[in-house]
């Protein structure tokens, strides 16, 4: 079985039902979050985080059975274990002068969220197989790092009080 850069199993395309996969909407957002069923929580919450502290998620992104756009490996994204936030204006798209993460008051809260989230990156460094060429970044995308597993998640969510809606009890 193919895994992905982080080590996670690539899924079988969950639209013919992979059950390791969860698609539903992020209540109170509307956005759609398509991940790996035990890590639906962990991410629909850095979905609420992202949207409270530093911008409108208007769409979010997670599995797409496709290998890395930077290596010759299956990308994060075949094991649903990342997620891109608002990838048509805060992704790739948005490198120009005024891109949303030039602004040090929210590159500043982006690295607060990935900091309270011990187990993620962000920016996309495992996907660039953990170059870190600001060039490869991308800076919309969250993703499990390497060597978690899914009692890593499941001890995070825990720890910051996470319910099955990906809301944290303290905020």
């Amino acid at each position: 079985m193919p895994t992905s850069i982080n080590g996670w199993p690539v899924l079988d395309d969950p639209i013919w039902g992979d059950p390791r996969a969860k698609k539903a909407i992020i209540d109170g957002i509307g956005t759609q979050l398509w991940v790996q069923r035990d890590c639906w929580p962990l991410f629909a919450s850095i979905v609420r985080d992202y949207d409270k502290a530093i911008n409108k998620v208007r769409i979010s992104d997670g599995y797409d059975y496709r290998q890395s756009r930077t290596s010759g490996n299956w990308s994060n994204h075949s094991s649903a274990t990342a997620v891109d936030i608002n990838p048509d204006a805060e992704g790739a798209v948005g490198t120009g002068p005024l891109a949303w993460w030039k602004n040090r008051r929210r590159g500043a809260k982006a690295a607060k969220i990935r900091d309270r989230y011990e187990i993620v990156y962000w920016g996309g460094a495992t996907e660039c197989d953990g170059n870190f060429n600001p060039g490869w970044w991308d800076w919309m995308h969250w993703e499990l790092k390497p060597g978690t597993t899914v009692a890593d998640v499941k001890r995070v969510i825990k720890k910051l009080g996470i319910d099955e809606n990906g809301r944290r009890a303290n905020g």
